[in-house]
């Protein structure tokens, strides 16, 4: 089964975690985009929109999860093996769970709000604003989040 691109909020203790351990803890909560029911004329554009459905109720639970806090959204291809679905959906993101741990291999990037995001409203911000980092640059995040 090939791997399947889920968006789980953290909170900036567990972004540390996530460095320390070199992997994230289950359960993890998360999103991801509701797959294509075989349908061979759902256009690029289709799945990019659920792929940003499923991105966008991450960071608005990261919000719900951590209010006052940056918004952090880690992207990973995780195996569908781990992946439990706890909110199946026809339209929009499907709610999932890892249900094992996940090893920081399969984390491809970080999404964080900027530091001077915290004086707006994160749960009215788009979550296109948040800054992308590729995993590789884990440590330049973390020391973003060691100056708060």
């Amino acid at each position: 089964m090939r791997p399947r691109r889920v968006y789980l909020p953290l909170s900036p203790d567990g972004l540390v975690a996530l460095a320390r351990d070199r992997s994230l803890a289950a359960p993890a909560r998360g999103f991801a985009a509701t797959p294509g029911r075989a349908d061979p004329r759902r256009s690029t554009s289709a799945e990019e929109e659920a792929e940003y459905a499923a991105f966008a109720a991450a960071a608005a639970l990261a919000h719900e999860s951590d209010p006052g806090q940056r918004r952090i959204v880690v992207a990973a291809d995780a195996p569908a093996s781990i992946l439990e679905e706890v909110e199946p959906a026809a339209d929009g993101p499907t709610g999932i769970v890892t249900t094992a741990g996940l090893p920081l291999r399969f984390i491809v990037s970080v999404h964080i709000d900027e530091a001077d995001a915290g004086s707006a409203d994160p749960s009215s911000a788009d979550p296109l604003d948040l800054l992308w980092y590729d995993i590789t640059e884990l440590d330049a995040v973390l020391e973003d989040l060691a100056s708060d």
